[in-house]
């Protein structure tokens, strides 16, 4: 009582109010179903991209499922394991030319949303690691490889629409307090 909070989850709230209002539990549940469903299908496809027999995919998917179960609740939680594998989607598609390098510029908005979803602390590693890899792979040649100045862009344009989010920067402040202890 009395603290300061900072609603990190507020359209994640709205979202399954409205859900819980229209239809109740069931429509609770079967959402959750839904959503799980969805990340596991993505999750499957990005690894079939990847060259990934489907078997092994599959017997990856249903790993994946069983050892995160815990967390595909009705929770804004599956909202950021929904955000991780449609990023994850779109930078493994753009870099193997599977998909088109105009794709990239979802990320802002999937990262928007997200954003005020859940916070996308995870995804932010991603993208900022992702970035880091691709461009130590090309030699850091981030001005004269095109396609590496354009993932830079999309880095720099989702850093800044994240300020988009109505708590900006303090939606990351309970990582930030987490990480220094208090």
């Amino acid at each position: 009582p009395g603290a300061r909070f900072h609603n990190h989850e507020w359209l994640s709230q709205v979202f399954i109010f409205m859900l819980f209002d229209q239809w109740g539990s069931s429509g609770l549940i079967a959402f959750k179903t839904s959503l799980s469903l969805l990340i596991a299908a993505i999750l499957f496809l990005t690894l079939g991209r990847q060259g990934t027999d489907g078997a092994w995919a599959a017997l990856f998917c249903v790993i994946a499922v069983a050892v995160g179960i815990n967390r595909y609740e009705v929770r804004p939680h599956l909202f950021s394991s929904l955000g991780m594998v449609i990023s994850a989607h779109i930078l493994y598609g753009f870099r193997d030319g599977r998909l088109r390098p105009l794709t990239l510029l979802w990320l802002p908005l999937v990262f928007t949303v997200w954003n005020c979803l859940h916070g996308t602390v995870y995804g932010l590693a991603l993208l900022l690691l992702f970035a880091i890899g691709e461009s130590a792979n090309l030699g850091f040649a981030i001005f004269s490889n095109r396609r590496l100045a354009m993932l830079w862009g999309i880095v720099l344009a989702t850093l800044l629409v994240l300020l988009v989010n109505p708590h900006g920067l303090l939606t990351y402040r309970f990582f930030i307090d987490l990480l220094s202890g208090t």
